[in-house]
C-alpha cells in the first residue's frame, strides 16, 4: 500500500468516524404539539397573512404573487418531499 493510499484510507476513516459520533450525538426532535381549535385558526390566520400570496387560499402555488416568481411552479406534495429528501 503507498503513502497516498494509506493517507487517503485514513482520512476517509476518520472522516466516517466524526460523522458517526456527531450524529449519535444529537439530539431527538421534539414531537409537535397536538393540534387544537386555537392552535388552528392561529395558524389559518398566519398563512392568509404570510402564505397566501404566493401559495394561494389551496397552497397549490396559484396565489395572485406567484406569476412573478421565475422558475417556480406548483408541485405536488410528493414532489416538495422528493426535493427536500435529496437536498435540492
Amino acid at each position: 500500500m503507498t503513502m497516498r493510499s494509506f493517507l487517503s484510507l485514513t482520512g476517509a476513516l476518520s472522516l466516517f468516524c466524526v460523522t458517526a459520533v456527531y450524529a449519535a450525538g444529537q439530539a431527538k426532535p421534539a414531537a409537535a404539539a397536538a393540534a387544537s381549535p386555537e392552535s388552528i385558526t392561529n395558524g389559518a390566520a398566519l398563512y392568509k397573512r404570510q402564505c397566501v400570496m404566493c401559495h394561494g387560499a389551496t397552497g397549490q402555488g396559484d396565489g395572485p404573487a406567484a406569476k412573478n416568481l421565475k422558475g417556480f411552479t406548483a408541485r405536488s406534495d410528493q414532489m416538495v418531499v422528493f426535493d427536500v429528501k435529496m437536498g435540492q
